[in-house]
């Protein structure tokens, strides 16, 4: 019983925690922190940008090919942060791992990028085509978690 209630007021402490790692986070808390982009191809691949600033701000911009077409602007509260930072460092997205690239011709790009103290430092991989087809659906799982945040603003 003791070790249930160690672990409850464990996730309650943990859930109400604001990410504060300068090795991660910018210190600026209106400094872009992380960007996803989803580039075109010569045929129909959606093309779509999520933006996440350090303090919880969050933008989904869908050009083309998308059943959306837009902005969408949401702010996340700290527990949701918490959710989307564990959700990078639960894939193993964070650290940034730079070894992922291909090329390709035609083939859709994704771009991950974080930044640690302005837009000009940056860490970023970018997969082109299937990357490795399990990093590129680590991406979309973290989405996953983004999309769900952003659906659940725009409800209220």
């Amino acid at each position: 019983m003791k070790k249930l209630s160690t672990l409850f007021l464990l996730l309650i402490l943990l859930g109400s925690c604001k990410i504060v790692n300068p090795e991660i986070q910018p210190e600026d808390s209106n400094a872009l922190w992380i960007e996803i982009k989803h580039t075109g191809c010569y045929g129909t691949c959606p093309i779509y940008n999520w933006k996440v600033y350090a303090n919880g701000d969050l933008q989904y911009q869908a050009m083309r090919f998308t059943e959306f077409i837009g902005v969408k602007e949401a702010s996340m509260s700290d527990r949701e942060l918490f959710k989307f930072y564990s959700s990078l460092k639960g894939y193993n997205l964070i650290p940034i791992d730079t070894t992922h690239r291909d090329r390709a011709i035609d083939l859709p790009s994704t771009i991950l990028r974080v930044y640690s103290k302005n837009t000009d430092n940056y860490r970023e991989v970018k997969c082109m085509g299937t990357c490795s087809e399990v990093y590129h659906k680590k991406i979309f799982k973290v989405e996953d978690v983004l999309f769900e945040i952003m659906e659940e603003q725009n409800r209220q």
